[in-house]
């Protein structure tokens, strides 16, 4: 149609008249164009021209990749990987550049500034007078270069901010460690629950007297009991006296159903075998036998602090535990072992007396002997793969239960402590046990011993076993359930809590906490529903077993606190403040990390929450380490409630009432444990004011705190 045209063309504006006209005019619609030249490709209209550049911008990044600024290729500047690195399959790396290097190295030298003044801050109250002069004049002089270096600094987010932006912080280097000052503790790393304390003092206060007396109050391991002379027993101490029959079978049936499924470094079917004869008829006192005589009072002493735990009528006195050690110690001090031979007994007999050191909350003790037993182990080939067909697989399960427990106490000891581990992961090989059978006692059960709480000598041992009663009961092996959690743990702590954390970019921890999460998530998995079985058949299942489940549910709960323990961190504003260039999905990363930290102390709580009396919440949890995990929940809400309950809004009320909870089971245990009255008085010190920084009132709440609360006052 001759119309056609005119009907679709556009009308373009006349050019201004300082617009000069283009050199090439396209071809008038309809037209057909002829061979297209270069110069015609290159020149179309003013219009098409502003446009096509507004649509299409040419792509030139900043910063390429080496590799492409290397070959001379366009880069897209994709990061982590570029586009044409990608395709190549080339490992793609950016490098710093010149200005970006400049930049850096302020940050690094201001960081540096910084670290030194803050030294000098937390020395300065230990120097001489003329010192503090210096110092203090030094520090004035320079006070404003400070701030200018730091206005110098850019922004940074999750890609350049390191981990020493995370909690808790500085962990590659020592402080004034009031911990090594006023107690005999040693060094505490910053996965320990006592560091938590402290950085709640830090968070409250300054760091002037009171807080640094504050801060010593928090430690409440035990290490400074005196074991060299004996205590209180004097030397006195017949090394080869028992106690009455009937004692030392419940002392030896509550160490077997308590401590034993998940520390099963005895065969316990050899071992009542050997306990039976040495009642009826004696043995030679070999070496072998007096190795064992020595293993027996250590396993009396494990319970010997159940049945003052669980206050049975049958206890002995309150440091009768430390009398079965200092016998054990006694039958032993004439040998010269460990430096010319090693075997199995002796390095059986370490472990317990790391445990018992463990369940007594002397943490150093423990630490130090738990280490020997592990070198001890190593001496052995313990930690590799045995495949001599000269040995029965009876003696090589053995083995791989001694390692196992071994270096399961050693992981919860670096959790406590806060220092590294001595068992690397890749030097180990030897296999997982078979599952631990546990067996009934033949005379009285401890569980008979903790329904009655009393010893009558006379009883029958015509009982029928349970397991024979309930043959269709949920079956699990606590062992192994337990060994698989601690490699979790101890990956937790190599990753998140070693001195070369503060080196990685604050985005590679957060990776690390969501691979461990995924970690924990399966092995909660696996694990949950049997769980879930166990309690329910609450009719039909041991208290041992609920026991088991119990102690297992609390430690999953523990290691989840850990693992997101680096992400709740200090925040203005609810933006982590070290880095406030970061990206959103970061800081949501961050604040989804945090709040499951506090939501599994508050789980750990309200697990624990429907035991009623001090009997029940120690028969159904794991009496040697429930302290710990107590005081980690108690540590971790409380920092929550000092950050506002910024990662859990409106909670405060709900987050101390927790807290409270775990004051009044602390306040239960306090009674029999002297480590739980020290911790008790610490949390609520700690607790108190934590609620007095955000106008709260503790209010009803005082009721479950110490009369008492002033540093350096006597005892409740």
């Amino acid at each position: 149609m001759p119309n056609s045209g005119a009907r679709h063309r556009r009308v373009e504006p006349a050019p201004p008249e300082n617009t000069k006209a283009p050199l090439h005019s396209p071809p008038p619609r309809g037209s057909t164009p002829g061979p297209a030249s270069k110069d015609s490709f290159h020149s179309p209209s003013s219009k098409e021209t502003g446009s096509a550049r507004e649509r299409k911008p040419r792509l030139r990044v900043s910063h390429a990749c080496e590799p492409c600024r290397a070959h001379k290729r366009k880069c897209d500047g994709g990061r982590p990987v570029c586009a044409r690195c990608r395709k190549l399959h080339v490992g793609c790396y950016y490098a710093d550049a010149r200005g970006e290097k400049a930049k850096r190295d302020m940050r690094d030298l201001t960081a540096t500034v910084n670290v030194y003044r803050d030294l000098l801050l937390e020395v300065l109250p230990q120097l001489d007078a003329a010192t503090q002069v210096a110092v203090q004049e030094t520090l004035a002089a320079h006070e404003d270069d400070v701030p200018q270096i730091q206005s110098q600094e850019p922004k940074a987010d999750e890609m350049e901010a390191r981990g020493s932006v995370g909690s808790p912080r500085l962990q590659d280097r020592i402080q004034d460690d009031v911990m090594v000052l006023e107690r005999s503790v040693g060094f505490l790393g910053k996965s320990s629950a006592v560091r938590w304390m402290e950085e709640i003092v830090e968070k409250i206060g300054d760091r002037q007297q009171f807080s640094r007396a504050l801060a010593s109050s928090c430690v409440y391991y035990l290490d400074d009991l005196d074991l060299d002379d004996f205590g209180e027993f004097g030397e006195n101490v017949n090394a080869f006296q028992l106690p009455q029959r009937a004692v030392a079978d419940a002392l030896l049936d509550s160490y077997l159903t308590t401590v034993h499924p998940f520390f099963p470094v005895i065969n316990e079917e050899e071992f009542r075998e050997q306990y039976e004869r040495y009642w009826s008829i004696g043995s030679p006192l070999t070496e072998d036998i007096l190795i064992w005589i020595a293993t027996l009072n250590v396993i009396f002493s494990l319970g010997e602090l159940c049945a003052q735990a669980l206050e049975m009528e049958w206890r002995g006195k309150p440091n009768d535990h430390t009398l079965y050690y200092v016998r054990s110690r006694l039958v032993m001090q004439d040998f010269v072992r460990t430096l010319d031979r090693t075997d199995l007994n002796h390095i059986r007999l370490d472990a317990l007396t790391g445990m018992y050191f463990f369940a007594s909350n002397q943490v150093n003790r423990a630490w130090h002997t738990t280490g020997t037993a592990i070198l001890q182990a190593y001496t052995l080939g313990l930690h590799l793969k045995s495949v001599d067909p000269s040995v029965a697989e009876v003696q090589h399960d053995m083995e791989r239960r001694i390692w196992h427990s071994l270096a399961s106490l050693e992981t919860q000891l670096c959790c406590l402590t806060g220092r590294p581990t001595g068992v690397s992961g890749r030097a180990v090989s030897t296999g997982m046990p078979r599952p631990v059978k546990i067996h009934d006692a033949p005379e009285t059960s401890f569980s008979d011993y903790s329904k009655s709480k009393n010893i009558d000598p006379s009883v029958s041992d015509d009982r029928a076993s349970d397991e024979a009663q309930t043959p269709s009961r949920v079956k699990i092996d606590p062992f192994q359930s337990t060994v698989e959690l601690d490699a979790i743990l101890s990956e937790t702590l190599i990753y998140l809590y070693s001195a070369s954390t503060v080196t990685l970019r604050w985005v590679e921890i957060q990776r690390i906490v969501e691979r461990m999460n995924s970690k924990l998530a399966r092995w909660s998995a696996i694990w949950t529903p049997v769980f879930k079985d166990v309690l329910r058949q609450r009719t039909e299942q041991t208290s041992a077993a609920r026991s088991q489940v119990m102690h297992l549910q609390i430690r999953c709960y523990s290691v989840s606190l850990l693992i997101n323990r680096p992400c709740l961190c200090v925040t203005d504003s609810g933006h982590v403040s070290s880095m406030p260039d970061q990206s959103t999905e970061s800081r949501r990363s961050d604040e989804v990390a945090a709040a499951r930290c506090v939501a599994s102390a508050q789980n750990l709580v309200h697990f624990l929450r429907k035991e009623s009396d001090k009997y029940a919440f120690y028969m159904a949890t794991p009496w040697w380490s429930i302290l710990h995990y107590l005081v980690q929940a108690a540590a971790i809400l409380t920092t929550e409630i000092v950050y506002a309950a910024v990662h859990v809004p409106d909670s405060i009320d709900s987050l101390a009432a927790d807290a409270v909870m775990v004051l009044q089971w602390l306040q239960a245990m306090a009674t029999t444990n002297a480590s739980a009255k020290l911790a008790w008085l610490a949390l609520s010190r700690l607790l108190q004011l934590a609620l007095a920084k955000n106008d709260r009132d503790a209010g009803s709440w005082v009721a479950f705190m110490p009369p008492c609360l002033a540093i350096g006052s006597p005892n409740p």
